[in-house]
């Protein structure tokens, strides 16, 4: 057979998890003048996760013991500010405008270690263990931008809308990281 007994999995190789999580966000309005407002918007959310793994002594795919051990945290940070105006030009020509920038950081980072072949049955502990392989990854990426947008209305009726934002990303080359996408 080369299968383990599921009654086994279930009560020798107990897998566990505790996890997390924080959210949020808060916007600030400030109307300076009817025609002029000002917003900042700012949002997190952070995870952290850890998770525990272990194979008994006698388990199949790990006869010696093992335990494998992960430390897993994300963290978004997304700020936006934002001046918005609204204006009557005349009886006939109406403009609203949209101008501001956006800043995003994402933030990943895992620590894990697999420990084999265990001394002593049932004590999961790196100590405890004949091999470790432990193994790190980090990573953070931002995305900062600006952007804008105007729209003319004429009685209500037809309107024109220009827009425009640039981006420059962390996840690109110094060299080549900027790029621009207007519309109309």
């Amino acid at each position: 057979d080369n299968t383990n007994n599921p009654f086994w999995v279930v009560n020798e190789n107990v897998f566990e998890t505790d996890i997390e999580r924080f959210f949020g966000s808060t916007t600030l309005t400030f109307e300076v003048f009817d025609w002029l407002t000002l917003q900042e918007r700012l949002g997190t959310d952070i995870i952290s996760e850890e998770r525990r793994e272990p194979n008994a002594v006698g388990t199949r795919g790990a006869q010696r013991g093992e335990v494998f051990d992960q430390v897993y945290r994300q963290r978004q940070i997304d700020q936006d500010f934002s001046i918005r105006t609204d204006n009557e030009l005349g009886e006939d020509f109406s403009l609203q405008t949209v101008f501001g920038n956006n800043i995003n950081q994402r933030t990943f980072e895992e620590i894990t270690n697999t420990a084999t072949n265990l001394n002593v049955a049932g004590l999961y502990n790196y100590t405890n263990a004949n091999n470790n392989t432990p193994d790190n990854f980090f990573q953070r990426q931002r995305l900062v931008a600006v952007y804008g947008n105007a729209t003319i209305g004429f009685r209500d009726y037809a309107f024109l809308e220009l827009t425009g934002r640039n981006d420059w990303s962390s996840t690109l080359p110094k060299e080549n990281n900027s790029y621009f996408y207007p519309s109309i």
